[in-house]
């Protein structure tokens, strides 16, 4: 099972961080969230899955038993009818209202019951739809990955983004990738954007600053979102040999970075070692049986990329806080003098994209299953 834990002190890692807050931000596919996961799991030394994603992936464990109140608020979250959702927040204060009364008379324990059990009808209807959503996604599968030192999870609170506690990080500390304990630089941390940044970078690059020097196509995958945990675990086994001299030579990168005066001394140090060492893993991706038969069990032959560009971190700040991606308390952080110098510092980072060799043409994956909504069951008139 997958967990929430720190990186390993001592050890030079080359680390993937896969950030979403998805309380703030449904904009984001989660199909294009989960082939980022999955991409980074199978090429990088460690992976984790940030903020509270974790929301998607654990979704039918997380929510298999819930009390009222909870599953009215999950609702609430996900709802995006007006008067349904006027309904759940005067059932959620309604039964708020119960939990401070002291004495109840009978027929008011009767009603109390009554609006416990229509809400938690609801929420089963509501959660067999979450989960199945859920699974379409690819996400859910990563849950069943056994726990590693590959794969992990570093969660924050939905209510409170700034939470530093046993069960969650600040998502600021995420997004100035500050993950090892006593500030310990025993890892290059590097962020694995979804399709949708690629989509921006391609679309816009107006954005007041030195946004990014390149965006290159370096991997390919076939849809790897249909490749069952165990698949993956035996695929990731199978391409460690060449994957570990590109983790190399991409944290050899980021370390020398600091070192160049001109964007041409960058890109010549990435073109003679990243360059190389990419193509190599890409022939052993080629070769394995696993992924190239993917075309044949998926009936299409839709590409994923990955994409490597050079950029200075807050251009990935950026497009998180297009996508209301990072919450008010957050942002007060990211604005103390040391983030902004933080921000300013350029790092090696990697993006997702979508080619359909049918149609020869960028596409963007299919969008989230959609939620049907909650039926509008409570009323109190």
């Amino acid at each position: 099972m997958l967990h929430n834990l720190p990186l390993q002190a001592g050890k030079k890692l080359s680390v993937m961080f896969l950030f979403n807050y998805v309380y703030l931000s449904p904009t984001l596919n989660l199909k294009s969230q989960s082939l980022a996961i999955r991409a980074s799991y199978l090429i990088a030394d460690e992976a984790y899955i940030c903020g509270d994603l974790d929301y998607s992936v654990f979704i039918d464990k997380n929510f298999y038993t819930t009390n009222p109140q909870f599953a009215a608020e999950i609702m609430l979250l996900e709802e995006k009818d007006p008067e349904a959702q006027k309904a759940l927040k005067e059932t959620i204060s309604t039964l708020k209202q119960f939990k401070t009364m002291k004495h109840k008379t009978g027929k008011l324990i009767v009603f109390q019951k009554q609006v416990e059990k229509m809400v938690m009808n609801a929420w089963q209807e509501f959660r067999t739809r979450l989960v199945a959503a859920s699974k379409s996604t690819g996400l859910s599968e990563l849950s069943k990955i056994p726990e590693s030192d590959s794969l992990g999870v570093l969660c924050s609170s939905s209510t409170n983004a700034e939470e530093d506690s046993k069960n969650a990080i600040p998502c600021s500390r995420i997004l100035l990738l500050e993950m090892q304990d006593d500030n310990v630089p025993t890892a290059q941390n590097y962020f694995m954007l979804p399709y949708e940044y690629t989509a921006m970078y391609r679309a816009d690059t107006t954005t007041g600053f030195d946004f990014t020097n390149w965006n290159e196509s370096n991997l390919s995958f076939f849809n790897i979102n249909i490749l069952t945990a165990t698949e993956l675990m035996l695929v990731r086994t199978q391409l460690r040999p060449v994957a570990k001299p590109f983790c190399e030579a991409i944290d050899k990168w980021s370390a020398m970075l600091p070192t160049f005066t001109i964007y041409a001394q960058s890109y010549g140090w990435y073109q003679q070692f990243v360059k190389p060492a990419a193509a190599a893993l890409q022939q052993a991706i080629d070769a394995n049986e696993i992924l190239s038969a993917i075309p044949r069990l998926s009936g299409n032959n839709v590409i994923t990329t990955v994409h490597i560009g050079e950029a200075p971190t807050e251009a990935l700040w950026l497009f998180f806080d297009m996508h209301q991606n990072i919450a008010d308390e957050t942002k007060k952080v990211l604005q103390k003098p040391e983030a902004k110098a933080f921000a300013a510092k350029r790092k090696p980072y990697f993006s997702m994209n979508f080619i359909d060799e049918a149609k020869s043409e960028i596409q963007q994956p299919n969008g989230n299953e959609e939620i049907v909504p909650v039926k509008k069951f409570i009323s109190f008139d």
